[in-house]
């Protein structure tokens, strides 16, 4: 991100998500004492921020709402509306159960897992419909138009919003910890409890297996163009190839090796070739896969990046970590 500003900052504890508002002008980050942080923009280089108590207990799930504001979740079970101005509002709440899981759609819609189920909420946080059970817990959904995809122990399930189809198994043995969705809708991949990444076309109705990890695999991101899988979980950042036949028979990209320390986060730039990562040691690194060049900073040397997030526009990118130690790129509109 050439001509990018930077600024870095330190909140009284871990950063458990980050997310840009939808109109992207702030920044808001998630702590584990259920804190939010925002970070407006505008006056980001004077280390201008607020926080509101939100959750009893940790804030686990994080978006930006349409309409302003956000929608978080908890170890409180509670699902809260946080508007643009004002306190947060309760919309569910589910005793004894954490909300770590979490997606919205461009319309309001909002879907979260609880258990066994995924709950779809309307734009004012009515309930829609509720998804479910699978077979196992839900560790990970992924939205795309109608598509809503949830991973779990021995696969996941496709489920169609409006009802369309029957719900559509992709069947793989084992506990599946995170799924995504590549940008055409076509390709669905989830990592599993054994260290490798699974995949599935679903028009051609194919599966692929794309292993050889040093620890597990926690979090993935298509590039935007949806010719890279980006893949967390060795010491560099792995990117599998998915511009024609493949990725079975090529080889990845392997891109900015940090040694003894494990990628652990990785987010794609909605527009670009762009991917960042962070790293188990504090390392923040961002790579142009068209050309592979790329840049390392330091968030922290206290422990791991935790959470990653662009903004829409593609001119913000915020970055957290364990110790409470955030930084944040910003790229002036004419410069990005």
């Amino acid at each position: 991100m050439q001509n990018a500003s930077r600024t870095n900052w330190k909140f009284d504890g871990y950063l458990t998500r980050a997310t840009v508002a939808w109109d992207c002008r702030e920044a808001a980050l998630g702590q584990a004492n259920g804190k939010l942080r925002r970070i407006p923009f505008a006056t980001a280089a004077q280390q201008v921020s607020s926080e509101t108590q939100v959750h009893k207990g940790g804030l686990t799930a994080l978006v930006a709402h349409p309409l302003g504001g956000y929608v978080s979740g908890g170890e409180d079970g509670c699902v809260m509306r946080i508007p643009a101005e004002g306190a947060p509002v309760e919309w569910a709440k589910h005793p004894h159960q954490w909300i770590e899981v979490m997606a919205i759609l461009p319309d309001g819609r909002l879907a979260y897992a609880v258990g066994k189920n995924v709950l779809l909420l309307a734009a004012d946080g009515s309930a829609i419909t509720t998804y479910g059970p699978h077979d196992s817990t839900v560790m990970d959904i992924a939205l795309h138009g109608e598509s809503l995809v949830a991973c779990h122990y021995n696969g996941a399930t496709l489920w169609k919003l409006d009802g369309s189809a029957e719900p559509r198994k992709l069947v793989w043995k084992g506990s599946h910890l995170a799924v995504v969705i590549n940008p055409e809708g076509s390709i669905v991949a989830t990592s599993t409890q054994e260290g490798d990444v699974h995949g599935w076309r679903l028009d051609e109705k194919r599966e692929m297996r794309m292993s050889g990890y040093q620890s597990k695999v926690r979090s993935l991101a298509f590039s935007a163009d949806g010719q890279w899988l980006c893949t967390s979980g060795a010491e560099v950042l792995v990117a599998w190839p998915f511009d024609g036949p493949g990725p079975e028979g090529r080889a990845p990209l392997e891109l900015v090796e940090v040694k003894n320390s494990v990628v652990t986060r990785v987010a794609a730039h909605p527009h670009t070739h762009f991917i960042a990562c962070g790293y188990e040691d504090g390392t923040l690194a961002m790579v142009d896969l068209a050309t592979k060049a790329g840049g390392k900073v330091q968030v922290t040397k206290r422990g791991p990046v935790t959470c990653l997030a662009w903004s829409r526009d593609g001119h913000h990118l915020v970055a957290g970590a364990d110790d409470g130690r955030a930084m944040i790129f910003s790229v002036p509109s004419e410069a990005a």
